[in-house]
């Protein structure tokens, strides 16, 4: 094991991801499945694990385990929040401010006093 191999530290996606190919997962399909990730944070996985050395992607587009990816130890930690979906932004507090019952999107757009497209 190389100096560079002992300070190896993986997000948990991208652990789970190098797991599932470490167990013959091939597709990022077959990745999502075991790994219960959705896609977007599968492929951004997949490429830094790439990028480290871990995996290769072949012609088919099938992923695979690398030789060092078979045998490296890393640690994991935990994935960054983006941010506090659950606190609405100032957008969306005026269009809750609005709607006092269901209404259509022109209805919406004259109250917030934006263009239709704009909804």
């Amino acid at each position: 094991m190389t100096p560079k191999d002992r300070n190896l530290v993986l997000t948990k996606s991208q652990a789970e991801c190098l797991i599932a190919l470490q167990h013959g997962k091939a597709s990022k399909a077959e990745i999502a499945i075991m790994t219960k990730l959705d896609l977007l944070k599968i492929n951004a996985a997949l490429r830094i694990l790439m990028g480290l050395g871990l995996t290769k992607q072949d012609r088919t587009t099938a992923w695979h385990v690398t030789a060092r990816g078979k045998v490296c130890v890393f640690e994991t930690v935990p994935d960054r929040q983006r941010h506090k979906s659950s606190v609405p932004g100032p957008g969306a507090r005026r269009l809750l401010e609005v709607l006092e019952r269901p209404m259509r999107g022109r209805g919406i757009a004259e109250k917030l006093r934006v263009t239709h497209q704009r909804t």
